[in-house]
């Protein structure tokens, strides 16, 4: 299953949306949570903190609230498992950088 875009440039999108700042915010989590998984359509979804794109990382820090994508529990455990999260999100057809722009332009940036 994969969500279209709602316009606007996906490159643009993380330009524009990378900041310093780490959102963390338990409300944007909870609408996360709300979507259906981005690859079966199953609910409830874990938020997945992705970790190929977004804030540049050190050891042990993920990335803000405003990167996460909805993935079922079983595929999260999976995607964990399989290693490799760009590889995995490929092989299913998922383009995140999309879907971070469809979970923006959905609630307006609001967290």
């Amino acid at each position: 299953m994969k969500i279209s875009l709602l316009g606007g440039d996906p490159e643009e999108f993380l330009r524009n949306n990378v900041k310093r700042h780490r959102l963390r915010s338990q409300n944007h989590l909870s609408k996360v949570r709300g979507m259906p998984c981005v690859i079966c359509g199953k609910l409830p979804s874990d938020p997945h903190h992705l970790r190929s794109v977004g804030h540049p990382r050190g050891a042990a820090i993920k990335n803000g609230d405003d990167f996460t994508i909805p993935l079922c529990r079983s595929h999260h455990e999976e995607l964990h498992i399989f290693g490799s999260e760009k590889l995995f999100l490929d092989l299913h057809g998922i383009d995140a950088l999309s879907i971070l722009a469809e979970i923006k332009g959905e609630y307006n940036g609001e967290d």
